[in-house]
């Protein structure tokens, strides 16, 4: 029987969770066609010019990438973000500042308004 993983969606995105050493068997492994940022990253600690990350820490920085990335795509700033989401704006700073890991509905609430920007 299969293993499976816990999956959910933020903002129209996909993600699962999966256990810190089946990411790193993924990660090492070139037939996979992983992303240009995960293949940057893992290069990256491999030559020793990054700090290892645990899982959550890998998770929070490309959340953080991605939410900076996307609400900068929808021209949408902090503030906006926040009076239209009921985010607080040091909340919304926070993850992108990768200073904290964001919690799937908060995430929600977040790519809700920045969906209708970017329509």
């Amino acid at each position: 029987m299969a293993t499976t993983f816990p999956r959910f969606e933020i903002g129209g995105k996909r993600y699962v969770i999966v256990p810190e050493k089946v990411y790193d068997s993924y990660a090492s492994t070139e037939e996979h066609g992983k992303s240009k940022d995960i293949a940057r990253r893992v290069a990256e600690v491999r030559a020793g010019t990054a700090q290892t990350r645990s899982a959550k820490e890998f998770s929070r920085e490309l959340i953080a990438e991605d939410l900076r990335k996307d609400r900068a795509s929808a021209c949408i700033t902090q503030a906006q973000l926040s009076e239209q989401s009921g985010i607080r704006i040091e909340t919304i700073s926070r993850i992108e500042q990768k200073k904290t890991t964001a919690r799937p509905e908060t995430l929600d609430k977040l790519y809700r308004v920045i969906d209708q920007h970017t329509k």
